[in-house]
């Protein structure tokens, strides 16, 4: 029996070694490449997030309402945006993914956004978490800096990127 038993996981081991992997690859991003490939860049309030199942049952996905103080860049003004994302929890279930930003309720933010192709006026963060950038007492969190240079460094990438046109 003990045979049976250790040929079995060593059998199992074999297979699992050479079971193809795959992995998520997230290129890390300038600030001028955040900047340039967004559509819209807001800072804002976290007001509502709310999370759902797909049609199938098969994924959550959450929506974060974002109140728009400021925006940055984008060709419409919006007193809202909503980011629609992979990942949330609806009852016991909890669906997380790696390298997707997280927020919260209430919580100050800079966000860099597309536009969902596939879900009318809703967008998604640029380069996940790294399109996200949460700010508290006036200062930049990951950046450590102060909310108007930041905002200020980004509208000088727009500025340079459009030759000077915005």
């Amino acid at each position: 029996m003990k045979k049976k038993r250790l040929f079995l996981i060593s059998f199992l081991g074999m297979i699992l070694s050479v079971w193809p992997l795959s992995a998520t690859v997230l290129l890390k991003m300038s600030m001028d490449e955040l900047t340039t490939s967004s559509e819209e860049i807001v800072q804002g309030k976290v007001k509502e997030i709310t999370s759902q199942w797909n049609e199938k049952r098969t994924l959550i996905f959450s929506e974060i309402k974002i109140e728009v103080k400021e925006r940055i860049k984008g060709e419409k003004e919006r007193k809202e945006i909503v980011v629609r994302q992979l990942g949330g929890k609806v009852g016991d279930m909890r669906l997380k993914v790696i390298g997707m930003p997280v927020f919260q309720e209430e919580e100050e933010v800079i966000l860099f956004l597309k536009e969902d192709k596939t879900q009318l006026k809703k967008f998604y963060v640029t380069g996940l978490y790294q399109g996200k950038f949460a700010v508290k007492e006036e200062q930049v969190e990951r950046k450590n800096i102060p909310v108007r240079e930041f905002i200020g460094d980004i509208k000088h990438i727009i500025k340079n990127f459009d030759g000077g046109k915005k």
